[in-house]
C-alpha cells in the first residue's frame, strides 16, 4: 500500500465514501471491500465504513475472485470475505486471483495455485506476470526473460 486518501470513490459507485481520516492509508474499494493501514496493520471495510476484518495483518492484496491475499507472522495466505482463511499462510509470497488462480512463492521461486490451493504450475520461475485463458497462457520470468507457459510449463510461441 503506497497511496493516502481521506475518500475513495470505488469503479462504478456514483457517491463519494467517507473514511474516517484516522487511517494511516486508505485503499480503493474492490469487491465491496476497502484496505486500510493503522499503525502498520492492515484491515478492510465494507461501503458502509464499518470494519468487517480486523486490523492485523502486515501486508494485502485487495479482494480479488472472492478472496484477499494477506501475511500474518511472516507468512502469505488468503482469506475470504468474512476474515476466514481459506488457504494457509504457508507462503513467502503471495498475489491476487485472476479468473480462479493465484501467484504463490515458496522456496524463492513462484508458481501457480488454485482456490483449493492445489498446485497448477509449479515453484520454479523468478516471477509470475500473469494468468490467463483457465491457467493456460501464464506470463512468467525466468532468468532475465518473459515467456509464456501453459500449466504442464511448456513454452507457448507468441
Amino acid at each position: 500500500m503506497g497511496w493516502q486518501k481521506a475518500a475513495v470513490r470505488p469503479a462504478g459507485f456514483h457517491r463519494q465514501v467517507a473514511v474516517p481520516a484516522k487511517y494511516d492509508e486508505v485503499g480503493g474499494f474492490r469487491e465491496g471491500f476497502c484496505e486500510l493501514a493503522l499503525n502498520g496493520k492492515i484491515g478492510f471495510i465494507d461501503k458502509s465504513t464499518k470494519l468487517v476484518i480486523p486490523m492485523k495483518y502486515e501486508e494485502a492484496y485487495n479482494f480479488s475472485d472472492g478472496l484477499a491475499s494477506v501475511k500474518l507472522n511472516g507468512k502469505w495466505g488468503f482469506i475470504d470475505a468474512k476474515g476466514i482463511e481459506a488457504i494457509p499462510f504457508q507462503y513467502e509470497g503471495a498475489k491476487y486471483f485472476e479468473e480462479g488462480y493465484a501467484a504463490a512463492k515458496q522456496n524463492g521461486k513462484w508458481g501457480v495455485i488454485n482456490k483449493e490451493n492445489k498446485t497448477i504450475l509449479g515453484f520454479m520461475y523468478d516471477d509470475i506476470v500473469w494468468i490467463k485463458n483457465d491457467a493456460n497462457d501464464i506470463r512468467v520470468k525466468t532468468g532475465n526473460k518473459y515467456i509464456h507457459v501453459d500449466r504442464q510449463g511448456n513454452e507457448l510461441k507468441k
